[in-house]
């Protein structure tokens, strides 16, 4: 989660381009090697228990290394070795900034205290609810009546944003006279209790692209309903973890496709764009 943080810090701070993140972005992942190739490559487990654990992510809001310990095919000892191998995935981005030189070495360490201090950001996707206190800082929902229920569903949806599409992207900020009016937009309600109206929106082409990652599939045969998916197992799982944190019950509403709609920027809502290599998607989320 530092990637996207500090990525977001970095944009906001006009020290880097968004093009310089991306780039570092893509970079970044010769630094750091996916976890479930560590799986199979250490041994400890075979191609199709890694497999079944990305499967089980679709049912489950844990993480790939937890979510393997909890079934058994992983000790917690095992899992934080490779998670070392991994190579504190959290730097890659600061060494992949450093090497092309956009930054120094001396600059990234005056760089990360100053970010630490003035946002006072947590950076820890293991902590679920640190998650939520970041988001809840950088989007100033200190403010919003529903700011604990957003934080839950943006916080979720990032989460599902790495297990699924990748974490090849940065937080950044919504900019109403640019990012209003949005090409594609998916949309379903969460019904109960608390409802909600979530929406995924984009570009045709970030959703394409967007889709490709979700399905496992080239962008040329993806369609709009391949992110309708993702969005439906987004909002699965937040009406999952509802019922086991208070025995809620939600229900999901059907899935509808706008074009070229414009995103209400109301004081009461929320919207996140996520700046991905490929283009920006926005979760868009409020009461009603």
């Amino acid at each position: 989660m530092f990637a996207q943080l500090f990525g977001y810090y970095l944009l906001d701070k006009n020290i880097i381009s968004t093009e310089q993140l991306n780039e570092a972005l893509v970079n970044k992942n010769i630094y750091k090697a996916r976890l479930g190739s560590l799986f199979m490559e250490s041994g400890y487990m075979t191609p199709e228990q890694v497999e079944y654990v990305h499967r089980e992510q679709r049912k489950f809001d844990k993480n790939m290394g937890d979510l393997a310990v909890f079934l058994g095919f992983l000790t917690r000892a095992q899992m934080e070795e490779l998670l070392e191998k991994q190579n504190g995935g959290d730097m890659a981005l600061a060494e992949a900034l450093v090497s092309k030189g956009y930054i120094t070495p001396a600059e990234h360490d005056n760089l990360l205290k100053a970010y630490r201090q003035e946002l006072g950001l947590t950076s820890d996707l293991s902590d679920q609810n640190n998650l939520k206190r970041d988001i809840i800082s950088i989007y100033g929902l200190e403010d919003k009546e529903n700011s604990d229920t957003y934080a839950d569903y943006a916080s979720l949806f990032v989460r599902n944003s790495i297990r699924f599409v990748g974490d090849d992207f940065a937080f950044t900020g919504f900019n109403p006279v640019k990012d209003t009016e949005q090409e594609c937009m998916i949309i379903q309600d969460i019904k109960g209790n608390s409802s909600l109206r979530t929406a995924i929106c984009g570009s045709q082409k970030a959703f394409n692209a967007f889709a490709a990652r979700c399905a496992g599939k080239d962008a040329l045969d993806c369609t709009n309903r391949d992110v309708a998916d993702f969005l439906n197992l987004q909002n699965g799982l937040y009406a999952a973890n509802a019922f086991a944190s208070d025995s809620s019950r939600l229900s999901l509403g059907k899935l509808d496709y706008a074009q070229d709609e414009m995103i209400g920027t109301d004081k009461d809502k929320l919207i996140v764009p996520l700046s991905f290599t490929f283009g920006k998607i926005y979760i868009y989320v409020y009461r009603v």
